[in-house]
């Protein structure tokens, strides 16, 4: 087992078992462990995300990316697609930097276990993909586009309903959600 593997599972244990409000005052009659709700359903897509980063190796499909897209969208607020893909694909061919971001949102993760939700998570979701521009569809030049991403005659319009169709499903296929 990679030293990273074991090193995330670790932390993984230590962050899911280890919420505890930080200030208790004695007097206080309520139970220790009411000031702070864990929201295993986020935890446990968190840590589902994390583990399709790592185990990304030569994978450029889009679940992995996805993945990356919400463990960045959460930790560090950062939604732009083309600065992510990039970034994503530098640290798919570099070790130390995804060690590195890994290490990151761990620990993001156990500073914030106790204050998001599920319901927070989805609104930043909603932030994410409203920054995700659509394409005009009705535009000549995104259809001439698109013909030609698909070798087809820039004039040949016979199968444009079915290329904006295909692109608009991959257009949803990358909005983030859980």
């Amino acid at each position: 087992m990679r030293p990273v593997n074991v090193l995330f599972f670790a932390l993984i244990l230590l962050s899911y078992t280890s919420c505890k409000p930080e200030e208790v005052d004695k007097s206080d009659s309520i139970d220790l462990y009411s000031k702070c709700q864990v929201d295993t359903s986020l935890i446990s897509n968190y840590l589902k995300d994390l583990t399709l980063v790592l185990k990304r190796e030569g994978d450029y499909s889009l679940q992995p990316f996805l993945a990356y897209r919400r463990l960045e969208a959460l930790s560090n607020q950062v939604f732009d697609l083309d600065h992510l893909g990039y970034v994503f694909y530098n640290d798919l061919h570099n070790s130390d930097t995804l060690n590195k971001k890994v290490n990151e949102w761990i620990d993001w993760l156990e500073s914030n276990k106790c204050k998001i939700d599920r319901r927070m998570a989805d609104s930043v979701f909603a932030v994410a993909n409203a920054k995700m521009d659509q394409p005009n569809y009705s535009d000549p030049n995104y259809k001439s586009k698109l013909r030609q991403l698909q070798a087809l005659s820039p004039s040949d319009e016979s199968q444009d309903s079915l290329l904006i169709e295909e692109n608009k499903q991959k257009y949803k296929d990358n909005f983030l959600e859980w």
